[in-house]
């Protein structure tokens, strides 16, 4: 054996945006505008709002429709409400105008906006659409407000979008009906289920503007499914160059950047706590004329689209545009159908009669070189964080030039890379802090904050020593991975290439994408996107494109999150003949999607998970006493969808279990598939020193995983996920004295008097493992579960990034697949 100084490796990432936003202490002055105020005028529609309540609402008690900002949180000012009139029993309704080919986000309130309207699920309606095309009536049917309940029947909108040019199915449409909405699959199917009973409006848009938006009225029988089968028109793109005027005397570089409402800008059409549906380093900067206070940006849009924008130095909230009366400005472009040029002016980003607010932080010169410091306020609660600007020498500067209301009752803090609540200054850690007062600022607006360490920040890395073992070559087929952690935050994207070099630099050849789909029961259950949590197809495709160009090969991996354990969801489902009829159905549709994904963008593998199928194979006992019952031919299902998954996706096909007996139980369906991925984090007992974690590693791998494994003959590849903390021996998080398993976790709820941290640990049982694997060549790869992308953190969860068992890879991997 020998010992290894480990050396670190950094990746630069966005060094171009962070050198943009260099810039002084800027006093912004009003800039003269037209009278329209950055409004564009069109010829108006009237459109008549009827709201249906379907319960007995309290005499007086007002109800509201708030049309919302599109970059707005809904619980800010920046929203038109308008009291709706009774127009009949529990109806109420008015009229609105908007410029024809307008599309509003829109909600209903009872009494005022801390009571918006509930689906029939009990949960709140986040935004309605509708798009003005004329003259004409909207009826919307509300299922109820707090704190009445909807104990009524429901009916499901199913259908399927297709391209009208070609008949394509389109994925990526946003669909929306009675207050719910949802994604298109690869299929081009949706689903809109627990809908109540009567006409709703059905809107779908191409989150990017490459199809027309379609509009119609849809009726919703009680227990019944409306079809909808729906042709969308390709729109027509054109060239749009946006000149944007500056104040003469503005002579800074200011980092404007162009808020819209399409994907290609950063916009994520859901509405994340921090209230902000577009992170700031997914929207575009504009370019700056040196030679005149002008900016600008050439950008292809569809034509018709109604184009909702603003410039910004923050995101679509914090830092936006003001118009000549310091009002929040949001401008509306319908896209005109050939080339154009539009002149904008800014009229401010300041506040009239208040003055911007710097803040200026010192980060530790242990901060890498390339993360991106970010600054979070809290206003009426935490917003989404906002990057800052590098001075250099680890200094960071924002101006804060609006909101400023009340900014003395407000807070603020630092972390890196967006990532609030985890990456925190350690003075401010956690997502209850406080935070910093922005009152003491206020005194005192010209000095510096000082990071004097952030929290899960370490050392070890830097200072690790890695017990060096003659390593066995493998042959080029082995496989050395790290999974991500899931679910996915909007917030990562800009962070994902520089994650992929990292896990490059390790010697990993693979990398295994989560993408996870949302299960929750009624009396029919619902799988389907999260939005906000589930990457779209583009962001896929994106994050695929990032790691081929780090040398990485992808394993789609498709997962299912549920809103409870699992066992207790299980528990509470109908489980009957057309119960699991339902269930199968939308489960054909997840693995379908994702592995038309894997065909189209060339994936080198894609996961099917017998966990979550188990009830579904095999009637399941649980924990209640009950068993899963499930249909005679689950498994003919079950091998005919295998087979449609083949013929849609022609790569590798992996089978998922995280309990090795159960290859047995899976038999003829894991021997459908090309390879075994056992995720293995079994409790490691008595352990002590080194040589004990390698024995009782090796032990696991003799006597509980080699003998499923012969039952298969096919290969197998290793996947851990142990935490670095004192219970990991266990498998699990040492909470209040007990065991609490990492897959419940939440690094953001953790306190620090909830863990101990223990790297050295994990190194151990990861060192464990790779030397066990070294000398068993039945088992072909290993993998590394839990890695969280945009920052290194030494915490106690699951994640390598940045920890000290980084070097034990570092070490490992090339080595294992080293040429012989």
């Amino acid at each position: 054996m020998k010992l290894i100084r480990r050396f670190a490796f950094v990746v630069i990432l966005f060094s171009g945006l962070v050198d943009a936003c260099a810039y002084n202490l800027p006093t912004v002055p009003p800039f003269q505008m037209d009278d329209s105020g950055g409004q564009v005028v069109f010829p108006d529609s009237e459109v008549e709002f009827e709201a249906r309540l379907l319960f007995q609402p309290q005499m007086d008690i007002p109800v509201y429709l708030q049309i919302m900002d599109a970059f707005a949180p809904e619980i800010d000012t920046q929203v038109d409400l308008y009291q709706l009139q009774p127009r009949g029993q529990n109806v109420y309704g008015l009229k609105l105008t908007q410029p024809f080919g307008s599309i509003v986000r829109y909600r209903y309130f009872y009494s005022d906006p801390a009571n918006p309207e509930l689906d029939c699920l009990g949960k709140p309606v986040e935004q309605r659409f509708y798009r003005f095309a004329g003259n004409g009536k909207v009826q919307d049917i509300i299922c109820a407000f707090e704190p009445a309940p909807y104990n009524g029947e429901t009916g499901r909108i199913s259908g399927q979008i297709f391209s009208q040019k070609d008949g394509a199915p389109l994925v990526d449409i946003l669909v929306s009906s009675g207050g719910q909405y949802t994604f298109t699959a690869s299929d081009g199917s949706f689903l809109i289920d627990h809908l109540p009973t009567g006409t709703h409006n059905l809107f779908a848009m191409s989150v990017t503007g490459e199809h027309e938006p379609f509009q119609q009225g849809a009726e919703v029988a009680a227990n019944s499914t409306t079809l909808a089968l729906i042709h969308m028109k390709p729109a027509k793109i054109v060239e749009i160059k946006f000149n944007v005027q500056v104040e003469e005397a503005q002579s800074e570089n200011l980092p404007i950047r162009m808020a819209g409402n399409l994907y290609q800008f950063g916009y994520t059409f859901s509405w994340p706590p921090g209230g902000s549906n577009l992170p700031s380093l997914r929207a575009p900067l504009l370019v700056k004329d040196i030679s005149a206070n002008q900016y600008s940006i050439t950008l292809s849009l569809p034509s018709g689209y109604d184009f909702r924008y603003k410039y910004t130095l923050g995101n679509g909230f914090i830092n936006g545009e003001l118009d000549k009366t310091g009002k929040a400005l949001t401008r509306q472009l319908l896209v005109p159908e050939a080339n154009d040029t539009i002149e904008d002016g800014i009229a401010a980003f300041s506040m009239a009669n208040i003055a911007p607010l710097p803040f200026m932080v010192r980060v530790p010169n242990s901060t890498p070189p390339s993360d991106i410091i970010s600054i979070q306020f809290n206003l009426n609660g935490w917003r989404d964080p906002i990057p800052m600007c590098s001075l250099g020498d680890n200094q960071w500067l924002f101006t804060l030039y609006n909101p400023l209301q009340n900014i003395h009752d407000a807070s603020y803090r630092y972390c890196r890379n967006e990532q609030c609540g985890f990456a925190d200054d350690i003075a401010t850690m956690g997502k209850d802090s406080p935070g910093l007062p922005v009152a003491q600022r206020l005194l005192a607006p010209n000095t510096w904050d000082t990071v004097a360490e952030w929290a899960y920040s370490s050392r070890a890395l830097e200072q690790a020593t890695v017990v060096g073992h003659p390593v066995r070559p493998r042959s080029s087929g082995f496989i050395t991975g790290v999974e991500l952690i899931s679910p996915y935050s909007p917030t990562w994207l800009p962070y994902m290439e520089s994650a992929f070099q990292n896990i490059h630099a390790l010697g990993a050849n693979r990398v295994f994408l989560p993408s996870a789909w949302g299960l929750i029961d009624d009396s029919k259950p619902v799988l389907d996107v999260l939005p906000g949590q589930t990457p779209l197809w583009a962001e896929m495709t994106q994050m695929l494109e990032m790691a081929n160009r780090q040398g990485l090969r992808v394993v789609i991996y498709p997962m299912i999150h549920f809103d409870e354990p699992i066992e207790a969801w299980w528990q509470n489902t109908k489980r009957d003949a057309i119960w699991w009829q339902n269930w199968f159905d939308r489960y054909r549709v997840f693995m379908l999607h994702h592995a038309d994904l894997a065909e189209s963008k060339g994936a080198a593998g894609l996961v099917l998970d017998g966990g979550y199928i188990l009830p579904f194979v095999l009637d399941v006992q649980f924990s209640d006493g009950s068993y899963s019952n499930p249909p005679e031919d689950a498994e003919g299902q079950m091998l005919s969808l295998i087979q449609e998954i083949r013929s849609r996706y022609h790569g590798t096909l992996f089978w998922a279990l995280s309990n090795p007996s159960d290859l047995k139980v899976f038999d003829d369906l894991a021997g459908e598939a090309d390879w075994i991925y056992l995720n293995f984090s079994p409790p490691l007992n008595s352990i002590s020193d080194q040589p004990d974690i390698n024995a009782e590693v090796s032990k696991q791998l003799d006597n509980i995983i080699y003998p499923a494994y012969v039952e298969t003959n096919k290969p197998l590849v290793i996947g851990i996920r142990y935490p670095s903390e004192a219970g990991a021996r266990n498998g699990c998080t040492s909470r209040f004295g007990d065991c609490w398993r990492t897959e419940e976790s939440n690094l953001a709820s953790l306190a620090p008097e909830d863990y101990v941290i223990d790297e050295k640990l994990q190194d151990q049982i990861y060192a464990a493992y790779l030397y066990a694997i070294n000398q068993r060549d039945w088992v072909k790869g290993f993998v590394s579960q839990g890695y969280y992308p945009p920052a290194a953190l030494a915490d106690p969860g699951t994640s390598i990034h940045g920890k000290l068992v980084s070097a034990t890879l570092w070490y490992w991997y090339p080595r294992m697949v080293a040429e012989k």
